[in-house]
């Protein structure tokens, strides 16, 4: 049986979020992250880079947006809000 890819936004790419999207990039839901500025464009051209000894070292590219235009299935958010308004 085929799992259930999800379409999920990440508002903010640190530890947690960067994390998050790098992981559930690698297990094939498509990843959002809403972000602007020089975070925009670091993740636009370098992805994330993940080093962890439970998960492993990968790379993931996921698109990159300074809002949502279309409906997620999931969203998760950190301590900054400034992308909902």
């Amino acid at each position: 049986m085929d799992s259930l890819k999800l379409r999920i936004a990440v508002l903010g790419a640190g530890g947690v979020g960067g994390l998050l999207g790098a992981l559930l990039t690698r297990i094939g839901d498509s990843v959002t992250v809403l972000a602007d500025g020089a975070s925009a464009a670091t993740l636009a051209t370098r992805g994330i880079t993940v080093r962890s000894s439970r998960f492993g070292d990968f790379g993931a590219t996921v698109a990159v947006a300074p809002g949502l235009e279309d409906p997620v299935d999931v969203c998760r958010h950190s301590a900054s809000l400034r992308f909902c308004g």
